[in-house]
């Protein structure tokens, strides 16, 4: 996956510095959540972004062709 289709969030105040992150994945998007923790234990409050952005992602992958079967007499 190329980086420009990432998406990271990120908690101020983690173990991990979410600067290094944002550093590391310069073309995705970001978001720098404050007072959150490493759990995401607000995640019911993010979703819709996570789907938002998922439903994105599915839109511009190509999708593999169907394949079809033949009827058989």
């Amino acid at each position: 996956m190329s980086p420009s289709a990432a998406a990271g969030h990120f908690a101020k105040g983690e173990l991990l510095d979410w600067r290094q992150m944002v550093a590391r994945y310069p073309e995705a998007e970001h978001v720098i959540l404050e007072g959150s923790d490493h759990a995401l234990s607000d995640f019911e409050t993010h979703i819709s972004r996570v789907l938002d952005f998922w439903i994105w992602l599915e839109l511009r992958t190509p999708q593999p062709a169907l394949k079809t079967r033949a009827a058989s007499a």
